[in-house]
């Protein structure tokens, strides 16, 4: 029920499901504007693929009725021999960002159910 929430906030935001398992989601989508070019220019050079961002979350049910879901935030882009970069977010913006819809998703649950912050 949970991993269902967090996906309704996310995927109209523009983000794609690349990865999903019981306890795992991951999403992905380009990063656009100034930041694309630079990034790409810093990690791959001019034939890399364009940077995306990409949040890993894993749900882990503590007992019956409460759940811990710490996520990490990654830069990906791969140069043009295949090897890829990976680039830890370390944004409090984007960190701001993923708390909140996780904050969204736990305020859809019944009341006995409770998130636990990472």
């Amino acid at each position: 029920m949970l991993k269902t929430r967090i996906l309704q906030r996310l995927i109209p935001d523009g983000w794609q499901l690349v990865q999903e398992s019981q306890s795992l989601i991951v999403v992905e989508r380009r990063i656009s504007g100034w930041g694309a070019p630079v990034i790409q220019a810093l990690t791959t050079g001019a034939n890399g693929t364009a940077p995306v961002f990409r949040w890993s979350i894993t749900v882990i049910p503590v007992n019956d009725h409460q759940t811990t879901i710490p996520f990490a935030g990654t830069i990906n882009s791969q140069n043009a021999f295949g090897q890829t970069t990976s680039i830890p977010s370390k944004n409090a913006k984007d960190a701001e960002y993923i708390q909140s819809v996780l904050a969204w998703a736990s305020a859809g649950l019944p009341k006995k159910y409770k998130l636990i912050k990472p």
